[in-house]
């Protein structure tokens, strides 16, 4: 009776804490083309990795019940939950700028004379 117990204890240990693989491609929404180097990570973890030039990524989950959220500069980032079927392609918007947010900036050319 106690074999049943430790071995039904480390089934369970086993299957709460397996990892699974995630892979996916993360695109533009507006133009469907791949975002480069966006970052992934499995929130309230510090799991995480970053897409490659082409868009693609691949991570370790901790569960299966994980919550991706997705990031990529000029981007609103995505929050997806992985079901059953864990290969994510996500599609981030890209941000606007409001014309109130735009810089100038100015560049000056100046000389120095050396006295000798």
């Amino acid at each position: 009776m106690k074999q049943l117990y430790i071995a039904v204890l480390l089934l369970y240990s086993a299957i709460g804490f397996s990892q699974i693989t995630v892979t996916g491609t993360i695109k533009n929404a507006v133009t469907n083309e791949p975002i480069p180097f966006a970052n992934v990570v499995e929130t309230k973890t510090a799991n995480g990795t970053t897409a490659d030039g082409y868009g693609y990524f691949s991570i370790e989950a901790l569960k299966n019940k994980a919550v991706l959220e997705c990031t990529a500069i000029g981007f609103n980032s995505q929050n997806i939950f992985l079901g059953p079927c864990p290969s994510p392609h996500l599609n981030l918007p890209p941000k606007c700028c409001p014309p109130d947010s735009l810089f100038l900036v100015l560049l000056t050319k100046t000389r120095t004379v050396l006295l000798r």
